[in-house]
């Protein structure tokens, strides 16, 4: 159970995916060496019982060793799911008392609730995209020169239109961002 709360705090840093990896392979080896032991246990005990006319008869070597292969070595994911006491195909118990076990031994199954955005504040990160800004200062250089050469107020109409529709595009994006997070936010809380 150490091994695998370890493992688990693992999976949530991934500086330590390396340790994790370690002790996944760690007991796998031993869940291999267990399994490997059972079967020499068992083969010695058919031998035994083959040579003294009691029991099966005895097989040729290459199907003995193919059928030795095939069982002595369980996957990496039945390994892991025999320390996890659950199963490949149906998954884990589902009682009650299965889950508070595991939430008590591996924590909730949770997102850690993160700082939420303020409206201002995906508003200057939607204005901080590289070409809003190039669009914002073509904007102003067109209604600073405008100013500069004296011309009529109707020469301000491109600067402004410019100015305008980043600022639309800038709104537009913190909204569309904001209720992201909103839904996000309702998403976790179930």
């Amino acid at each position: 159970a150490a091994e695998l709360r370890t493992v688990v705090a693992a999976a949530a840093d991934p500086s330590q995916s390396a340790a994790a990896q370690d002790i996944i392979s760690a007991v796998t080896a031993r869940l291999v060496s267990k399994q490997q032991a059972k079967h020499a246990r068992h083969a010695a005990k058919h031998a035994h019982g083959s040579s003294n006319g009691h029991g099966p008869p005895a097989t040729n070597g290459s199907t003995a060793v193919v059928a030795e292969q095939h069982t002595a070595a369980p996957s990496t994911a039945a390994a892991l799911a025999s320390a996890l006491h659950t199963d490949l195909r149906r998954g884990v118990h589902g009682d009650a008392a299965d889950a508070a076990a595991r939430v008590s031994a591996f924590g909730s199954n949770s997102l850690a609730v993160s700082a939420t955005s303020s409206f201002w504040q995906l508003l200057l990160e939607a204005a901080s995209d590289s070409t809003l800004l190039l669009l914002m200062a073509a904007g102003a250089v067109s209604i600073g020169l405008t100013a500069a050469t004296g011309k009529e107020a109707v020469d301000y109409i491109d600067g402004a239109a410019i100015l305008a529709s980043v600022a639309i595009c800038v709104n537009v994006t913190a909204v569309t961002n904001y209720q992201k997070e909103s839904k996000f936010r309702q998403l976790n809380s179930l």
